[in-house]
């Protein structure tokens, strides 16, 4: 119990409690009046207003409510204030007195004035045109804060166009007010190639990856140029490409990858490095063994061409075989963001 006082004609008594519930008492009988329900933690004070009509409560949430001292119905819902520890009502019920500090206390009006009703009015209609001059003053000093202006502004934008019935616009603004928060969890893009066979091929210009030419799916790993491109934007010397994606052998098993390349080549399995000859001068094939199992593995080719001829093929020995075969597209997957790091420059 934290608090107990009369009612004015002394025939109830309010009480606080810890377990965040006021009550209202017969102090003849001492029986439950009413229950007051509504705060978030101990009741530090209960008393009743001068007529006894009403009962006045503050709590440890922060909060004051007033209540009908008959009912228990509430009248004034939580009104935050911070911390204070008791609140009482003045006689003719428009002001609430509060008690705050050792030394301080507070008048509160119970109910806003008309001009302040007015006030609230316009300042929770969506301005989408307020937030719009908002962003624009705090982009240069304070990117953060104008991004949520943004998205803010959009939000307005969207209520409007909701109320005026434009329900595609309206989920157009809201969906781009989502986006440009940027408090709101950023979804990963969709990767429209998941499902297409093959590895992910970027085509760069240069030895060790200068400058990105062209991007697309390659079904496999076998081009034997000679002395041409293997695609109308790259050029036929001094180029390099990344294939990047995931690996499934069709059964678990001990493989023997192979890759014919003309010039250097590396390959990663996993992150890890399975194939390292970056700095090969000659057509050659290159040789591993690695064991694979039914799940999909991450792998990594990096291939360059300086001068000359240029060929590449990906090949591997299933287990219980004796020759490679080109690996087929039905074990690629071209899912997966590429590695951007940089890469030792080839001599």
């Amino acid at each position: 119990m934290r608090s107990a006082s009369f009612s004015p004609d002394g025939t109830r008594v309010a009480t606080a409690g810890e377990d965040g519930t006021a009550r209202v008492w017969d102090a003849k009988t001492g029986a439950a009046v009413a229950e007051l329900r509504g705060h978030a933690g101990t009741v530090w004070s209960a008393s009743f207003s001068p007529d006894g009509s009403r009962v006045v409560t503050s709590g440890e949430d922060g909060t004051t409510q007033v209540w009908d001292a008959h009912t228990g119905k509430e009248i004034i819902g939580s009104t935050p204030l911070g911390v204070h520890f008791r609140s009482t009502l003045s006689p003719d019920g428009r002001s609430l007195l509060h008690v705050i500090g050792i030394d301080t206390v507070r008048i509160v009006p119970t109910a806003p004035d008309a001009e302040e009703v007015a006030d609230r009015r316009y300042l929770t209609r969506p301005r989408p045109d307020l937030h719009a001059e908002e962003a624009a003053r705090l982009a240069k000093d304070d990117p953060f804060a104008a991004a949520m202006q943004r998205s803010f502004e959009h939000r307005a934008r969207g209520v409007l166009a909701f109320e005026a019935g434009d329900f595609d616009r309206a989920q157009i603004h809201f969906l781009t007010a989502v986006v440009l928060n940027p408090l709101a969890p950023k979804v990963p893009p969709v990767d429209r190639d998941a499902d297409t066979p093959g590895l992910r091929a970027e085509f760069y210009q240069g030895t060790n990856f200068e400058r990105l030419l062209t991007t697309r799916i390659d079904r496999e790993i076998n081009w034997d140029g000679q002395a041409s491109s293997p695609d109308p934007k790259v050029p036929v010397d001094k180029f390099s490409v990344r294939w990047t994606g995931q690996l499934r052998a069709p059964a678990p098993g001990r493989y023997g990858l192979a890759f014919f390349a003309d010039d250097g080549v590396r390959v990663w399995l996993d992150d890890k490095l399975v194939i390292d000859a970056w700095k090969s001068p000659r057509r050659e094939t290159h040789r591993c063994e690695v064991e694979l199992s039914d799940r999909p593995h991450r792998i990594r080719i990096e291939y360059f061409e300086d001068s000359g001829w240029a060929a590449h093929r990906f090949s591997w020995v299933p287990p219980g075989k004796t020759q490679p075969v080109v690996v087929p597209s039905s074990c690629l997957r071209p899912v997966g963001p590429p590695r951007t790091s940089r890469r030792p420059r080839a001599r």
